[in-house]
């Protein structure tokens, strides 16, 4: 048996991915909100992010190691592939999320990230919506005539890609013409485990798509 799992994480944040993933598991886990108490943020995370994956003495801070390492506790889940090339398909997929889509919309969120001029941020911002909205584009068009993001099987690629869906939603930027990632979300809500992750979220998400 592993060691006991805490998921440190704030609501609104990627730490979804990780919850979805250990209550599709069937993880034993313990979740601590830290979003009033920063000061517990940054002694658990120096860099003052979440997610942050407890087991026993060892913390892992970065989203990709903490979804693999989710999966590899529980093989029997069936989260990350076991053929060789279709595990490099999920992990390129789960590098994608983590280096594109989640920079490009902190450009539009976060725009003072980037830049320390205050006239660059307007234009920061633009950039980084069209770039959030091209990417969630080409995941519209690679969910179409696909059931899950890898093809027929759930996999972390899924659990992951409803982070920025749940952000496109919440900041407005979700189009209507992407109707294969719209039915790709409902099929996402209707799994029991992701509708527990949500609510601990607070996510709009169920009542957007209901």
């Amino acid at each position: 048996m592993p060691p006991p799992l805490t998921l440190y994480y704030r609501p609104g944040t990627c730490a979804l991915g990780p919850l979805i993933a250990l209550e599709e598991c069937g993880a034993a886990y313990a979740a601590v909100d830290l979003s009033q108490d920063r000061a517990a943020l940054l002694r658990i995370n120096p860099r003052g992010k979440v997610p942050v994956l407890r087991m026993g003495d060892h913390s892992l801070r970065e989203c990709v190691a903490i979804l693999d390492l989710i999966a590899a506790l529980h093989p029997a889940a069936g989260l990350m592939p076991r053929d060789p090339l279709d595990r490099a398909e999920c992990l390129s997929l789960l590098a994608w999320y983590a280096s594109t889509l989640h920079i490009d919309y902190r450009r539009f969120l976060k725009p003072a990230v980037f830049s320390a001029d205050p006239a660059a941020h307007a234009g920061i911002s633009d950039r980084g919506r069209a770039a959030f909205q091209a990417g969630l584009a080409e995941l519209d068009g690679m969910l179409a005539g696909r059931r899950w993001a890898l093809g027929d099987s759930y996999s972390l690629a899924d659990g992951y890609a409803l982070v920025f869906v749940n952000w496109a939603v919440t900041s407005g930027l979700f189009l209507p013409d992407w109707q294969a990632l719209a039915g790709w979300t409902r099929r996402m809500l209707a799994r029991p485990a992701v509708g527990r992750a949500l609510a601990r979220m607070d996510s709009p998400l169920p009542a957007w798509a209901g």
